[in-house]
């Protein structure tokens, strides 16, 4: 479960997690935003196994969770723990980032297309969407 807490209200809930669908026990999940909208990456332990991206349309409402996107094991040729979605565009397109090689991937919602564009971070640092926010981090 995600637990949220609203400022205003200085309250907090239980947001939960999409349901597994019964086939694979998911070894991790990880969140991320895409859209304004609330995201999980589930990470299995069998490299045999799809990576699932799941997109809260609605927040706060369970039955919202949609798979946003299935790329099937065979795509990739490294270990999907690694790879963190950054941004989807709105014809489709997904910008992820494979955090050990620091190199970007484009994947194609439509065609299911992987494209490696010839960016390469060869500093080591890690790249990042910017995000307005209200709240303050503490550094």
């Amino acid at each position: 479960m995600i637990l949220s807490f609203d400022l205003e209200k200085e309250t907090y809930r239980e947001v939960l997690l999409p349901q597994n669908d019964g086939e694979n026990a998911c070894t991790r999940r990880k969140l991320c935003v895409l859209s304004n909208c609330l995201c999980v990456c589930d990470t299995f332990a069998s490299e045999k196994i799809d990576w699932v991206v799941w997109l809260m349309k609605e927040y706060g409402v369970v039955e919202s969770w949609t798979k946003l996107m299935i790329i099937p094991h065979g795509k990739f040729t490294l270990n999907l723990a690694i790879v963190k979605p950054l941004f989807i565009s709105e014809n489709g397109f997904v910008l992820l980032l494979n955090k050990f090689f620091s190199q970007l991937i484009l994947y194609n919602l439509n065609s299911g297309e992987l494209s490696y564009p010839l960016i390469r971070n060869t500093c080591g640092f890690d790249v990042h969407i910017y995000c307005e926010s209200l709240v303050s981090p503490r550094w």
